[in-house]
């Protein structure tokens, strides 16, 4: 997805705000959270946590209209070839990212926010 843009942009504009551009949308409209729910594991989504994920949008909808999370619940078993982990512990991973990604961007439903 960052070697797609940088190739369709100058190097020196994709560094002007290089956390702004990781957290683009695609071509489709698929974001980091949208991939990282199809082809992501625990690791990962834990991972994912400890980044600035200030930017992105947990409810955004990509090109056929499902967010990050209808992509986690309905496809992860359709695009991901890896032996999976037990569903209960990648859930629980997922939602601390989803989360994360609410808190830092303001908008946790927890806090009344």
């Amino acid at each position: 997805m960052l070697q797609y843009r940088l190739q369709s942009e100058s190097f020196t504009d994709a560094c002007k705000d290089p956390i702004q551009k990781i957290w683009e949308p695609d071509r489709d409209e698929a974001t980091v959270l949208h991939l990282a729910a199809l082809y992501g594991s625990p690791e990962l989504y834990r991972l994912l946590t400890t980044t600035d994920l200030r930017g992105l949008d947990p409810a955004h909808e990509d090109k056929d209209g499902d967010s990050a999370d209808t992509c986690f619940y309905k496809y992860r078993d359709q695009y991901c070839s890896v032996v999976r982990q037990p569903f209960e512990e990648e859930e629980a991973a997922w939602l601390a990212l989803i989360q994360t990604v609410k808190v830092q961007n303001g908008s946790d439903e927890s806090l009344g926010i």
